[in-house]
């Protein structure tokens, strides 16, 4: 009898190792498994950013491509030559605007506040 014992607790001991190490490499492949999950969200959220700039890129690209073709056309050029470079056909006039913006001068008010103040006090010494 004592030896069915020794083989039957040798046999759940045996098995006991086994269930740990099949746990164990459960739980080492589920570990592995979410790093990798985490990694493809992390790449899919890089994709996404890319092609953000990739978007924005190609629209900027596309906007300097219209902007060189503008450069062919005369009438843009014509306008661009007037406006920046100041330039005018032969026999035309040119009347040009002078734009100045000047200060506020704090020497008005003070003046005005002193013509208030001897009005009001003309008008005390009248009233008396």
């Amino acid at each position: 009898m004592r030896a069915k014992k020794t083989q039957t607790t040798k046999r759940k001991r045996s098995f006991r190792w086994w269930n740990i190490l099949v746990v164990g490499l459960a739980l080492f492949f589920c570990v592995r498994l979410g790093m990798q999950v985490k990694q493809y969200h992390d790449l899919q959220e890089e994709k996404a950013y890319y092609q953000e700039v990739l978007a924005e890129t190609e629209a900027a690209y596309q906007e300097q491509l219209d902007k060189q073709e503008l450069l062919y056309n005369d009438s843009y050029l014509e306008r661009m030559a007037r406006e920046r470079l100041g330039m005018v056909k032969d026999g035309e006039t040119v009347i040009s605007t002078v734009e100045t913006d000047l200060p506020e001068s704090d020497v008005d008010e003070s003046q005005d506040n002193e013509k208030d103040e001897q009005d009001n006090s003309s008008a005390d010494n009248t009233e008396e």
